[in-house]
């Protein structure tokens, strides 16, 4: 089984506020996605080597990476990207970030000109006998993009970078594991200069590890603009065994109070595994990946409309 299969969204528990039941965000207006989940760009499924995917901000364009090797224990995957027309969505191509190496969770900025990624190339100092994923990024250049360069401040050696998403401001989320794989947090990088800056914890997501008895949460990354959280949970048998993961959320009120975590609705989540949400920039769109074989998307607003006790 590779890492992303393995070790997908791990966050450890540093505690935090307790959660409470607040109302959801209201839904951004003239969402035009659908209200139960469909499928997305069907033409992009491949059973089994299907990994996230996000929208740039203005909705033209498409990233995802997806595995290539067919030996389950390679971490060998690519970026693409395809692009929107008045005909529809385009033949995906492959990015070409620079040599033949493992890149993954690619992270456009809202002006298309930055791609934020993660890599298994061999880091500057990096002695390892095996590199892991560290933190990239590579500016457009023309119709290709510039080499890529390193983020030393937001990048621990040896520890595997993943979740790579880009905020509004340009700062980027993502985690980090240790390299025995018993850790995993949820970091963000802020904007510095032409770089990042050093890591730090993301506020409030750790606090939800934990915090849904006879399940476990994987991790939990903050929405769009913050008010409220994404989850990926399984429930656990009795031998602690984890089943597939399902898609949850939680709202927020501003102040460190949260709504106890429940399941998406509007049929985000099967008996499959749902993983790797990603919203549109305008909280419209939700955008997933079930069982690593193709994307589907639905109403954010719709999906979080679920009945409360």
């Amino acid at each position: 089984m590779t890492r992303i299969a393995t070790v997908l969204l791990i966050l450890a528990g540093l505690g935090g506020a307790p959660l409470t039941r607040e109302p959801a965000a209201a839904p951004p207006p003239q969402c035009e996605a659908p209200a139960s989940a469909q499928p997305f760009i069907p033409a992009l499924a491949d059973s089994g080597r299907i990994y996230r995917g996000a929208l740039r901000a203005d909705g033209r364009e498409f990233w995802y990476f997806r595995k290539v090797s067919d030996d389950p224990r390679q971490e060998d995957y690519r970026i693409y990207v395809t692009t929107r027309a008045a005909s529809g969505w385009s033949e995906p191509r492959r990015v070409d970030l620079g040599g033949e190496f493992s890149d993954l969770y690619p992270a456009i900025s809202a002006d298309g000109r930055r791609l934020v990624f993660a890599s298994y190339r061999r880091a500057p100092g990096d002695t390892s006998a095996t590199p892991n994923a560290s933190l990239w990024y590579a500016e457009r250049n023309g119709d290709g993009w510039g080499p890529a360069r390193y983020i030393a401040p937001a990048s621990e050696p040896g520890h595997y970078h993943s979740q790579v998403t880009v905020a509004a401001n340009e700062d980027i989320y993502f985690r980090r594991t240790t390299p025995d794989w018993s850790r995993t947090v949820e970091l963000l990088a802020p904007v510095a200069g032409d770089g990042y800056g050093a890591a730090r914890p993301v506020d409030d997501a750790a606090r939800f590890t934990g915090s849904v008895p006879g399940h476990y949460v994987w991790g939990a990354r903050p929405g769009h603009d913050g008010s409220y959280m994404l989850l990926e949970v399984s429930a656990t048998d009795s031998a602690g065994r984890r089943g597939p993961a399902d898609l949850w959320f939680s709202s927020g009120n501003g102040a460190g109070l949260w709504t106890e975590p429940q399941p998406l609705g509007a049929g985000v989540n099967t008996a499959g595994a749902e993983t790797f949400p990603a919203v549109s920039a305008d909280g419209c769109r939700l955008i997933f990946t079930r069982d690593f074989s193709g994307f589907h998307h639905v109403s954010l607003a719709a999906a979080m409309a679920v009945p409360r006790d």
